[in-house]
């Protein structure tokens, strides 16, 4: 068997997590690709359903199937042992409650060569109404010289998911690129961005074969643990940092997207300071906002805008302290407004 499995060119992994109501649908539209040269990996992370079971019964129905078990420790965690596990010279990630066309991996392989480090591909949404959402995307590559394009031309601040694209699994070993386990908002972006510093030759594939299922639930939409939220937010801005110093970055566009981007979670951390639940003291929550990178606050954007324009003069001039006063008094009012039906405005 392990000869067999040393042969697979694409080493698919996918973490499952009490995913039993979509598991079949994934796993079926996996082998049943029209590229069959590869192995499935399934990591079932401490399932408490019939996920286990369900990962058992494929691997005794086809060989390519690999199943580990292991205590549940996040999605982070399953998708490194699959690094770990993985044979193939090619590795893609799929997660559980999604699915792929037929040609997902005929589409993706065939542009894998001995000079290529990653070749990207995009996806179309399925809502939770049932709505699928899909647009046409360019074909092309880049390199050193004109690595802006992911950023401007490629939309690579938006697609930063690890799953729809393929990785050379030697370039992931050599450079010892891993998932954070301590971050559970960003550690996909994470992922593919320490990827791309080691990236010297990159297709960009307009096929959109991946089908990715938009629960109402979705991780990327809570805001999650301080700690969390804080790491995440730590190692974006290192590795955009990173990105700005080792790569040519000289599309204003990319720029303003990267910028964008880092912004994003500058807000998220901002959010995170003043949920009601986190308990957070001030000592911890001024120096927390004085570490933050304000230089992209000019891109934070905020349904109410008159609310954020107040909020980020407070920051842009450094009143940290009546910025933080204001904040959570206000959480404090709201948390009163939701009981009393009043309406706060800050």
């Amino acid at each position: 068997m392990s000869n067999i499995m040393m042969s697979h060119f694409v080493s698919v992994i996918v973490p499952v997590y009490n995913v039993e109501k979509y598991l079949d649908k994934c796993i079926q539209s996996i082998l049943n690709q029209s590229f069959t040269d590869f192995e499935l990996l399934l990591i079932d992370d401490g399932s408490t359903d019939q996920s286990g079971a369900i990962c058992d019964a494929y691997a005794l129905q086809d060989e390519r199937v690999r199943v580990f078990h292991k205590k549940n420790r996040g999605v982070s965690s399953a998708r490194n042992m699959g690094l770990d596990e993985a044979k193939g010279e090619w590795i893609t990630f799929v997660d559980s409650d999604d699915w792929l066309k037929p040609d997902y991996l005929m589409d993706l392989y065939a542009y894998a060569n001995e000079n290529v480090d990653l070749i990207i591909a995009y996806a179309e949404n399925i809502m939770p109404t049932g709505e699928i959402l899909t647009k046409e995307h360019s074909n092309g590559w880049v390199s050193d010289d004109n690595f802006s394009d992911l950023f401007s031309k490629y939309e690579m601040c938006q697609n930063t998911t690890c799953w729809a694209k393929l990785y050379r699994t030697s370039c992931i070993k050599n450079n010892k690129i891993r998932f954070n386990e301590n971050v559970s908002m960003g550690e996909d972006t994470i992922f593919l961005y320490n990827y791309l510093l080691h990236s010297l030759l990159i297709y960009i594939s307009g096929q959109v074969d991946y089908c990715y299922q938009d629960t109402s639930n979705s991780l990327s939409k809570k805001i999650h643990l301080f700690s969390m939220e804080i790491e995440g937010y730590k190692q974006i801005n290192h590795v955009i940092t990173q990105m700005f110093a080792i790569k040519k970055i000289d599309d204003i566009i990319a720029e303003q997207n990267l910028k964008t981007l880092k912004a994003y979670y500058v807000w998220r951390i901002l959010k995170c300071l003043y949920n009601p639940d986190a308990c957070i003291p001030v000592k911890q929550r001024l120096a927390v906002i004085k570490s933050l990178d304000f230089s992209v606050l000019e891109y934070i954007a905020d349904g109410d805008t008159v609310k954020w324009t107040i909020l980020k003069w407070f920051l842009r001039h450094k009143f940290f302290m009546i910025y933080d006063s204001l904040r959570f008094i206000n959480t404090k009012l709201k948390t009163y407004a939701q009981k009393s039906y009043w309406i706060v405005f800050l």
